[in-house]
């Protein structure tokens, strides 16, 4: 049944879109099927037009160029087609990684973080909003890490480097920062029990990296 529901809400977003869509996303939002693996849907999509998929990126609020150089963030369709599914999917349902609870980011509201790798918002709840208010506290902590969704951090095995908090948090795994740039700062750590942390780009990259040899390993 919960399965059920989670279905039905995922529907309902799609719907929402719908409704709310120019001509243009409209189109390109019922090639968009929720059923289907990303890689399918990714697939249909790149059957439109670039300028037809940056509309859609738009209706999405997806940046489309830098703000300071003005160059294209997306040098080819299927970087812009991986994001718009990302930025679609990131409104599906999920569960905080502080307070445990199931929550959508309604569209068109802008969260406080979104995940490093999938894009999924962050929770409006008062245990992230006392979290966001703990960072802001240590910024020299935070420059060149990346914050990760409670999905993307267990699907990566990703172990926490590092505690924010001299009191241990809600049973959270998902490391915390604000900008994508790599830094070679070590993170404080108040308490080993803890498991909030944050970990920077540049480990990341290094961990995924990890996570990516041992899959393909395991399929030779």
């Amino acid at each position: 049944m919960a399965s059920d529901s989670v279905d039905q809400k995922i529907k309902s977003t799609i719907g929402g879109l719908l409704g709310r869509a120019d001509p243009v996303s409209k189109k390109i939002l019922t090639a968009f099927d929720p059923s289907k693996d990303p890689a399918v849907n990714k697939r249909s999509l790149l059957k439109f037009s670039r300028a037809d998929l940056e509309v859609f990126a738009e209706f999405l609020s997806i940046p489309l160029e830098d703000s300071r150089s003005k160059t294209k963030l997306f040098s080819n369709r299927e970087k812009l087609v991986k994001h718009i599914v990302l930025r679609i999917t990131a409104l599906y349902p999920s569960t905080c990684s502080e307070c445990s609870s199931e929550y959508q980011v309604n569209f068109g509201t802008a969260p406080a973080l979104r995940c490093f790798i999938c894009s999924q918002g962050s929770h409006d709840c008062d245990e992230f909003n006392a979290l966001i208010e703990t960072l802001h506290t240590v910024p020299s902590h935070l420059s060149g890490s990346v914050w990760l969704c409670s999905g993307c951090y267990d699907a990566n095995n990703l172990s926490p480097i590092a505690a924010l908090r001299e009191t241990p948090p809600s049973a959270s795994a998902t490391p915390i920062s604000t900008s994508p740039q790599p830094s070679r700062q070590e993170p404080c750590s108040s308490n080993n029990s803890s498991r909030e942390g944050i970990i920077s780009a540049e480990e990341l990259t290094t961990k995924l990296n990890m996570v990516a040899s041992q899959q393909a390993s395991n399929q030779d």
